[in-house]
């Protein structure tokens, strides 16, 4: 891979990308430990406000593909960063449930408009044989800021309370601070990122109705969502795994968090080479590897948790098994649903592939817990076995439909 390749312009976008996940990383480890121990709400209040953070965040995501494909990338993108920073500027003034639940739907509104416009202006700023790298290098940027946040806010936090002398008023900082990175990414927008929706495909597009109808007449995109929606699924378990892991491999928290430090610290290391090394191959036949090594990584969380493979080894081994997967799936899950759109759709294609993620991150979190709560860990992780082997079989299907360019980009340098 070539980085001189690239448009200055995508790695702008990037720059931006990496101080608003850093603002993230500072927050999203302490949100619900603040508004618990420090604002005073119940854990189910606090469950409820994440529930209406994530529902409002599904139907924001096709608002944002609207918005993307009919006033352009840019705009949208603004205004996504600018609400988000009003927003989480007055997350430390939150004293009550209802404004628990209203800010917190808001937030979810605001952030959900970013993902498919950032996604379509890095397929409009890539060519059809360069979108996995680009969608593998915003995976390192995401991982390598949020980890770096949440190392930076837990050593903040610590720092201030031996200062302060209210507990609450460190997190309360970091609050700030976060919307001050989304202020900081919406100047960057504005002043060095420009509207990359090209002119023909503004043209083109014929309004939500329209467009939503001829995304739904898509044969490959109709079978694609379910399929995602399998791995999504699989990925939501990374709420669990504390639970998980303490309960019945028998792991410390400090385990745990090691656990979790591995996971990144991969992702951000190996993205780019991995990638490198698989971008020649059919998407679909890297999803495919992709899925078999989801599967083998959730067999050993499976193991982990049954003598006499219970323990830390064996939770190790899965989790790089369960990242090598990750590794795989999303440059090339990306890389699909992006060449799949048309010039005048790029925003709402962009809009399913973020659903696929809230369907499966909303959803996973329910299944797990129920079979958690029945006590049923086997279960579990053998339902999601289950699903990644359907969705390997489902890929088959889907290679016969694909346009050759588009599930083998690199045969073909197009835009």
């Amino acid at each position: 891979m070539k980085f001189r390749e690239y448009s200055s312009q995508l790695y702008v976008v990037l720059a931006g990308r990496f101080i608003n996940e850093l603002g993230r990383g500072l927050t999203l480890p302490i949100t619900t430990l603040y508004f618990n121990t420090y604002v005073g709400l119940s854990m189910t209040t606090v469950g409820l406000g994440l529930a209406s953070f994530a529902g409002m965040g599904i139907v924001s995501v096709f608002l944002g593909g609207y918005l993307s494909d009919k006033f352009g990338r840019r705009r949208t993108l603004m205004a996504s960063m600018l609400g988000s920073a009003v927003v989480y500027g007055l997350y430390p003034w939150i004293r009550s449930a209802p404004a628990y639940y209203g800010f917190s739907s808001l937030a979810g509104g605001f952030l959900s408009l970013y993902w498919p416009s950032s996604s379509a202006i890095l397929t409009d700023l890539s060519r059809l044989d360069q979108r996995g790298h680009v969608f593998g290098m915003l995976r390192v940027v995401n991982n390598a800021a949020l980890g770096l946040g949440a190392l930076l806010g837990g050593l903040l936090v610590d720092w201030l309370s031996r200062t302060e002398g209210d507990a609450a008023r460190p997190y309360r900082l970091l609050f700030y601070i976060d919307s001050a990175t989304y202020l900081a990414y919406f100047f960057i927008i504005w002043l060095f990122v420009r509207e990359t929706l090209p002119s023909e495909a503004r043209e083109v597009y014929g309004g939500f109705r329209r467009g939503w109808g001829e995304a739904l007449r898509d044969a490959n995109l109709c079978l694609l969502v379910p399929l995602m929606v399998c791995f999504t699924l699989s990925y939501s378990n990374f709420m669990i795994f504390g639970v998980f892991f303490q309960r019945y491999a028998k792991l410390t928290s400090s385990q745990v968090g090691l656990i979790f430090l591995i996971n990144t610290f991969l992702v951000a290391l190996f993205q780019i080479p991995v990638w490198t090394w698989v971008d020649p191959w059919p998407r679909t036949r890297i999803l495919t590897l992709a899925a078999f090594f989801l599967a083998a990584g959730h067999l050993g969380f499976l193991l982990s948790g049954i003598p006499p493979f219970r323990g830390f080894s064996t939770a190790l081994i899965a989790i790089v098994l369960f990242t090598a997967g990750e590794l795989l799936h999303a440059p090339s899950s990306d890389s699909l649903f992006s060449s799949l759109a048309p010039k005048h759709l790029r925003g709402t294609y962009m809009s399913v592939q973020s659903f696929t993620w809230g369907v499966g991150m909303g959803l996973g979190p329910i299944i797990s817990g129920r079979f958690l709560d029945d006590d049923r860990p086997r279960a579990l992780w053998s339902t999601f076995i289950l699903l990644l082997a359907l969705a390997a079989a489902g890929l088959g299907l889907l290679k016969r439909k694909l346009p050759g360019e588009v599930d083998q980009p690199s045969r073909k340098r197009a835009r």
